[in-house]
């Protein structure tokens, strides 16, 4: 296949065929030469080819700026040498995103005064009409006065020799919605697009919705995954990426950096005594706040729970630099905070870790910062500055370790069990094993507190290995009048370390004589991001036939390789995705946890989720398909001799 002309110089594409012709005496004397035109079939195939390179680009989430690129070039292919320019919607205003063969000044000439974006709100012109009908503006000669266009664009349009102008919509596959945007194309002689071209243009177009809405998509979960959706806040994957950053910076450029880790006081009682949505709205709140109050270069994150971090680059001397804090502190809950009708006040403990004085990478300085805040909230709240000699020496936490230590020789743990019911029919199918620790100076202490001692000592294996032991003693006795039931257990990151896991769940149910399919183990994402043998490890309680399940699914990097590699039976989804649910089935939390549906049940997983609080949660949950509920509507964790069973 080669290249050739047309007698009025247009180029083509040909199948050559020469076959030699040979005289009497067996001499080749000439040849015969057939072409046959294949231009129609190579342009189909090159436009086939771009089609599954579009389709590839999207689903390894390329940006949304190179697929809207690469369908410029589709639409060129389509239809010969014409200029072509993608425009996105964001809101209110209209961005040209993408051009091909364009000539920059009438391209630009085509948006309002000569700038590539429309405000939607002021501008009457072409495109803002399209938006605004869902419909194509075919301007077959910009010559004519009826065509209304933005000030100066027909003059610059008409010297760039650009004379018609065909702009068509990017239609949202809801129909409620507003079109995603236009495609815009221009021909240098004046007409309208033939019915052939206008079909190809239409089809194309929603060729392009579709792989638009899946960048978008991608483009949220991105951001889900790496901000906190109740506040906005980067989370603490994002986090950490922004100290290395600040550290790495700051060892090249000298520039002192403060870590600060602030924790909300009285949080746990705020949030038991008015629920956790008060709770949530209280952190919201807080979060607004810590953003007016310090500058646009500190970074401020949300770690999960009431606690909160910050980077804080800073000049001054270091109590000088405290003692400004302390007032900014002051300035951020000086004023009380209004949730559910009621004023609350509240305070905080900041604790602060300096470069370079106190360590010079991430784990050390936050490891500093939590010693000083848990030292500022033993001294009635404020700003306290890491103090090496009194860290030492901190006798409450050196003492709930010891207490820690002896809890579980001395019966102090034990386990509540939150119930789990199946959608649709609200039927008990297991409960999740959830432990506590009630001390007997101190009484109930939060999980919150002792299970990252717990993490940070190592008594996490054994108080682990007591916790698998007696759910599935507590389940097998369950099991004598319902033997459907079923019991979670949620396995620690440490606990994936010790080579000695498998056995020990295999011995916890040959002893109770269960079957591995009754009982569920609950994992994190930073065991399949962090633990090296997590998969091998997994395939072997697999193999044991225990069903695995990736909790808080969503609150991390919740990678979709994950869920493709590790031998994963079902997903948690995190009770944050619930909190923004308000009813709206187009709102982006309801769009999430349909997506995470979709998926899951694609990949023949099933899904729980936690935080069921209010009856339009669990109708909600149920009309996308959820399977499995668990939330305080419908069960509180109890003591298992305050566990209902069905009669």
């Amino acid at each position: 296949m080669v290249q050739n002309y047309c007698k009025d110089g247009t180029p083509i594409w040909v199948h050559l065929s020469i076959v030699p012709v040979a005289d009497a005496r067996g001499w080749f004397t000439h040849w015969v030469s057939v072409q046959r035109d294949v231009t129609q079939e190579v342009q189909r195939e090159r436009r086939d080819r771009t089609r599954r390179e579009l389709l590839e680009m999207a689903a390894a989430g390329r940006p949304v700026d190179d697929l809207l690129n690469g369908l410029c070039r589709l639409i060129r292919l389509d239809l010969g040498d014409l200029i072509v320019t993608a425009w996105l919607r964001d809101g209110h205003l209209l961005t040209m995103r993408a051009s091909v063969n364009s000539d920059s000044d009438a391209v630009r000439a085509s948006a309002h005064e000569g700038v590539a974006q429309v405000d939607l709100r002021r501008d009457d012109g072409v495109s803002a009409t399209v938006i605004r009908t869902r419909q194509p503006v075919l301007v077959g000669d910009i010559r004519s006065e009826q065509v209304t266009l933005h000030r100066g664009a027909r003059a610059a349009l008409l010297a760039s020799g650009l004379h018609a102008m065909w702009t068509l919509p990017v239609l949202s596959s809801r129909a409620d919605e507003q079109p995603l945007g236009v495609f815009t194309v221009f021909s240098r002689e004046p007409r309208t697009p033939t019915p052939a071209e206008l079909a190809a243009l239409q089809d194309l177009t929603g060729l392009a919705s579709l792989l638009i809405e899946r960048a978008l998509a991608q483009t949220r979960m991105q951001r889900l995954a790496m901000y906190d959706s109740l506040t906005g806040l980067p989370n603490r994957a994002l986090y950490l990426e922004y100290l290395t950053q600040a550290l790495n910076r700051s060892s090249h450029t000298g520039e002192r950096l403060a870590v600060g880790l602030l924790d909300l006081n009285r949080f746990k009682i705020i949030n038991d005594t008015l629920g956790h949505s008060a709770g949530d709205e209280l952190l919201q709140q807080v979060a607004q706040r810590l953003r007016r109050t310090f500058r646009p270069s500190d970074v401020i994150a949300r770690m999960g729970g009431d606690e909160f971090t910050l980077i804080l680059p800073f000049t001054s001397e270091a109590g000088v630099f405290r003692r400004g804090l302390e007032k900014l502190l002051t300035t951020c809950f000086q004023t009380p905070f209004r949730v559910k009708e009621q004023e609350l006040f509240v305070t905080a403990s900041l604790g602060l870790a300096l470069t370079p004085e106190h360590g010079t990478d991430a784990e050390t300085l936050l490891s500093a910062a939590d010693l000083a805040m848990y030292r500022a909230k033993r001294t009635g709240g404020g700003a306290v500055v890491f103090d090496p000699a009194a860290a030492a020496l901190q006798p409450g936490r050196v003492s709930l370790e010891t207490d820690l230590y002896h809890a579980l020789d001395r019966g102090e743990l034990e386990l509540h069990y939150q119930p789990l019911f199946r959608a649709g029919t609200r039927e008990l199918v297991g409960a999740e094993a959830l432990c506590r620790w009630r001390h007997p100076r101190l009484g109930m202490v939060s999980p919150a507190e002792f299970i990252p001692l717990a993490e940070n000592t190592g008594l996490i294996l054994p108080i682990g290995a007591w916790v698998l032991n007696e759910a599935c003693r507590q389940l097998a006795q369950w099991r004598t009048r319902h033997p459907d039931l079923q019991v979670g257990v949620n396995l620690s990151p440490r606990q994936f370390w010790n080579p000695q896991l498998v056995q020990s769940v295999q011995a916890a149910l040959t002893t109770h004589g269960l079957p591995g399919s009754c009982v569920v183990l609950e994992i994190t994402e930073s065991v399949l991001m962090n633990v090296p043998d997590a998969e091998a490890t997994l395939r072997h309680l697999r193999a044991l036939g225990i069903r695995l399940s990736l909790d808080d699914f969503g609150t991390g990097y919740s990678s979709l390789s994950y869920l493709n590699r590790f031998p994963l039976t079902a997903l948690k989804i995190d009770r944050s995705f619930l909190q923004g649910v308000t009813g709206d089935p187009h709102g982006t939390p309801e769009k999430v946890i349909r997506a995470v549906m979709l998926l899951a049940h694609a990949l023949n997983m099933q899904v729980t989720t936690e935080g069921i609080e209010t009856p339009e949660h669990a109708d909600f949950i149920e009309e996308v398909g959820g399977d499995i509920l668990q939330g305080y509507l419908l069960g509180r964790p109890v003591p298992a001799d305050q566990f209902r069973l069905p009669d």
